[in-house]
């Protein structure tokens, strides 16, 4: 009995490596003011096996490096700044062996990620 617990626990949850990879997409543009634009921003990647996540983001109007990382259980964390007096823009996304779910926000615009790991 302990050792079906022991395994259970184990699956429930995989290491941060067992994210790594490579992720790139155009984030869907789901809310926001007037001033958002429709098109949303284009991401691209890296996950390494210490959780780490390393990458860059370009918007309409320029492109900027992020940085974050993962936690065990796949919740991806990063943010950003799109210019000199722009609000932060977070990442929170959930991740699976081969796939992204998640959401980039600022204080006024919402876009949804769906990325499979490349």
């Amino acid at each position: 009995m302990r050792g079906i617990f022991v395994i259970a626990i184990s699956l429930a949850a995989l290491p941060a490596w067992g994210f790594e990879g490579h992720y790139e997409g155009e984030a869907k543009f789901q809310i926001g003011n007037r001033f958002c634009p429709t098109q949303g921003p284009a991401l691209k990647f890296d996950v390494k096996p210490d959780g780490t996540v390393i990458g860059g983001v370009r918007t309409q109007n320029n492109a900027v490096p992020f940085s974050g990382s993962v936690a065990s259980d796949g919740k991806l964390t990063a943010s950003y700044k799109a210019g000199t007096d722009a609000n932060v823009v977070t990442i929170e996304a959930v991740l699976t062996d081969q796939h992204l779910e998640g959401l980039t926000q600022s204080s006024s615009c919402r876009y949804k990620l769906s990325f499979d790991r490349q």
